[in-house]
């Protein structure tokens, strides 16, 4: 760079007055003009000129007219304070020159930019208008013609000449859409409005109608005239399909929930009520006016039956994102009567609506129900004192037929009198089994079963109940295999446990069908293991399970009799002394019971 010059040093102390005069012929400008100055003197001293720091605060053509400016302001300055050399008036014009060069380069390069933008704003476009199924039209008033984007072709198949005037635009409108079109665009140019749209039937190429919205935006002249009309098509057949579909939808769901015997609610997010079905109403009283913002929670149930404030949060119906399926609970009706319900209720996913609370009114169900309740306790008190009762002659009369076939007077008996006495004694011992199961059956439905756990010999009172029950073993021709341990002690309440053991065995008598039977007795330290087998009829597997229950056979009663109590009884009493049952059958092959008891539960080691 050269050492400063004599203009340039006159510049520097006229530096004010050229930025001021600057100024004024420039008001409107914002920008800073001391750079434009600056890159002026640095000229003269030979400096390069770097367009992007002088232009700062500039647009491009504003830089321009201010170096235009500047010129001669700079020579109107110097001028006045002594008249400038051929050299110093030829030094200042090639600096100002350079600057002005570079201010050219700069428009220059700012056009490009502009041109380079506009390229992609139109390919953004016309991308846009021909992969979303819109297209847009400009229809210039003056001249009556429609100029179309590219992308009506693929949008309806027409290609654009087609569709280059008003008049054949129109011509594929549905005939009984065209008239309404026709008017509305000519009412909306005529009545100085500023826009217009509508949606009708277009026919496309392929003879096919879709369902088209179309927008258009009038522009005016001075005049308030209509010059022309710019806007957009797009095909809207698939959205008015689903519209249709989703008004049905509702229609459908209204007329459900309006005569669903259910009574129904629907609550928004925060459990205040946006709907109630004639049903619910009905039940309630209340109609959707008296319900209108307040939370629902507030007016079914706001306090516990003890009259206290049953919080919201604790409602397994109205606290935030509650779902329950036959909650059962107590509503209050709009006159302050209380009645049972039973609840279910269903979030919702989406914004508006929170859920549907579906009850139904359980009040009688509830009543009658109690009612069933109070008649079986009834029952089973009557068959308690009935067992009771019935099972103290039948005792004594047991005994006395006892004593008539197993006493002094036996011997004196002829064989059709013994024959016809021992059937009468097994009758009544039948007789005196089903009243005690019938005790016992009162007895467990009342949760009680009475144990007095001792230490017994499991194995001595197997041996017994198979002593007892020889004669009907020997009545159907059956043989039976006992393994049993000369002992096998354990603390259990031996009336039960006799029960348990005469119920398996006298099942595997009764449906033995005469083959043999095996009874087996084994275990450990810990446990006692009791098996009966026999190989009769056996039992279905889908009825294996079941005649566990009350009153379930897997056998016709017709042929077998009882009452279907038997395993039912014995497997709450195996139960009740911590053991387990378990039955394998296959039917024609016979059943296993076995039965699995610990030896001291209930007994303090």
């Amino acid at each position: 760079m050269r050492a400063p010059d004599k203009t340039s040093k006159r510049l520097a102390r006229h530096k004010s007055r050229v930025l001021e005069l600057l100024q004024q012929r420039m008001p409107s400008s914002q920008a800073r003009h001391e750079p434009l100055l600056e890159h002026v003197v640095l000229s003269l001293e030979g400096a390069p000129l770097g367009t992007q720091s002088f232009a700062a605060g500039h647009d491009a053509l504003e830089c321009l007219r201010a170096v235009v400016v500047l010129e001669d302001i700079l020579f109107e300055v110097l001028e006045q304070e002594e008249p400038l050399t051929p050299e110093e008036r030829s030094g200042l014009r090639t600096a100002c020159c350079a600057l002005r060069d570079a201010a050219l380069e700069l428009v220059q390069s700012r056009e490009e930019q502009l041109r380079g933008a506009a390229v992609k704003s139109e390919e953004r476009y016309l991308t846009v208008t021909r992969t979303t199924g819109f297209a847009v039209w400009d229809w210039d008033l003056k001249d009556a013609k429609l100029h179309w984007s590219y992308s009506v072709e693929s949008l309806l198949g027409h290609p654009i000449d087609a569709l280059s005037s008003l008049v054949a635009w129109l011509d594929y409108v549905h005939a009984a859409d065209r008239d309404r079109v026709e008017s509305g665009l000519r009412e909306a140019l005529e009545g100085g409005r500023s826009s217009w749209s509508d949606s009708f039937r277009f026919l496309r190429r392929d003879g096919t109608y879709s369902t088209v919205l179309a927008r258009g935006w009038i522009l005016h002249d001075a005049a308030g005239s209509a010059t022309r009309v710019v806007g957009g098509l797009n095909d809207v057949t698939e959205q008015r399909r689903l519209e249709r579909e989703l008004k049905q939808q509702q229609l459908l769901t209204q007329a459900v929930a309006e005569n669903a015997a259910s009574c129904l609610f629907m609550v928004d997010a925060g459990g205040v009520t946006t709907y109630l079905n004639p049903a619910a109403s009905a039940v309630t009283g209340y109609r959707l006016e008296d319900l209108r913002g307040k939370l629902l929670h507030d007016v079914l149930h706001p306090k516990y039956p003890d009259g206290s404030q049953f919080p919201v949060e604790a409602c397994e119906v109205h606290r935030p994102k509650a779902s329950a399926r036959d909650h059962e609970c107590v509503f209050l009706r709009s006159d302050g009567t209380e009645f049972s319900v039973s609840c279910s209720v269903m979030p919702l996913s989406t914004g508006e609506v929170g859920a549907v609370i579906e009850f139904r009114d359980i009040t009688r169900q509830k009543a009658q129900h109690q009612q069933l309740v109070d008649a079986v306790q009834g029952r089973d008190e009557f068959l308690a004192v009935a067992s009771h009762e019935l099972r103290t002659p039948l005792t004594a009369l047991q005994l006395q037929l006892q004593l008539v076939t197993h006493g002094p007077l036996a011997e004196t008996l002829d064989e059709r009198v013994k024959g016809r006495l021992g059937r009468a004694e097994q009758s009544l011992g039948r007789l005196v089994e089903l009243v005690n199961e019938l005790l016992d059956v009162s007895k467990l439905r009342a949760g009680r079963i009475d144990l007095e756990p001792k230490l017994i010999d499991g194995a001595a009172v197997v041996r017994e109940v198979v002593q007892r029950l020889t004669p009907s073993l020997r009545d159907v021709g059956s043989e039976l295999a006992l393994n049993v341990p000369e002992r096998s002690e354990g603390h259990w309440d031996r009336t039960r446990f006799d029960q348990v053991f005469t119920n398996l065995y006298s099942n595997a008598i009764k449906y033995g069908d005469g083959k043999p039977i095996e009874v087996e007795v084994t275990g450990d330290d810990g446990w006692l293991v009791l098996s009966v087998r026999d190989h009769g009829i056996g039992i279905a597997l889908a009825d294996q399970a079941r005649i566990f229950e009350r009153f379930e056979r897997a056998v016709s009663e017709r042929h077998y009799g009882g009452f279907g109590l038997g395993l039912w009884i014995v497997k709450r009493i195996v139960g009740a002394m911590g053991g387990t049952i378990k039955v394998e059958s296959t039917p024609g092959d016979g059943s296993r019971f076995e039965v699995r008891l610990p030896r001291r539960h209930g007994v303090a080691p």
